[in-house]
């Protein structure tokens, strides 16, 4: 009987989007997907804060205007959580004053306006990511060892 290991690692970039709008959610989900992120959608913010106990995010996209909290609100609790996660805030319904004011808290690092373009979101999205520097160059699961046993 022989044995071959397979080694399997893999790059995995985690992203939690806080969007109670589901077809907004959902679009932007499968667009990040296609890009290999691992996608966690929660629609609620207090869920959400809930989720970040739970697990390391690289990466937060939470729109501003939902129940319960303002996604400003959301991404300075989230921070705390997430120190080292960069955070995307996106809106339709907030203007250049208050979306500059959002950027001068260190909570949040971009600023995306609805309608986007998908090419324009996945250019600010993997700059945040080399810029937080917390993936893309260590993140590597441990190998994974297959064993194959040949007839």
């Amino acid at each position: 009987m022989t044995t071959k290991a397979i080694r399997n690692s893999v790059l995995l970039v985690s992203v939690l989007l806080v969007e109670d709008d589901s077809l907004v959610a959902s679009s932007l989900a499968r667009m990040l997907r296609l890009k290999k992120y691992d996608v966690s959608i929660c629609p609620d913010p207090k869920k959400a804060l809930e989720l970040c106990d739970k697990r390391q995010f690289d990466l937060i996209i939470t729109d501003q205007k939902m129940p319960v909290m303002t996604g400003t609100e959301f991404a300075a609790i989230a921070k705390d959580r997430q120190p080292n996660a960069c955070t995307l805030l996106i809106s339709g319904y907030i203007g250049e004053k208050d979306a500059a004011a959002a950027l001068e808290n260190d909570h949040i690092n971009r600023f995306v306006s609805k309608p986007w373009h998908n090419e324009d979101i996945l250019s600010i999205v993997e700059s945040e990511l080399q810029i937080g520097s917390t993936l893309l160059t260590e993140k590597m699961i441990e190998p994974e060892f297959i064993l194959l046993e040949a007839s």
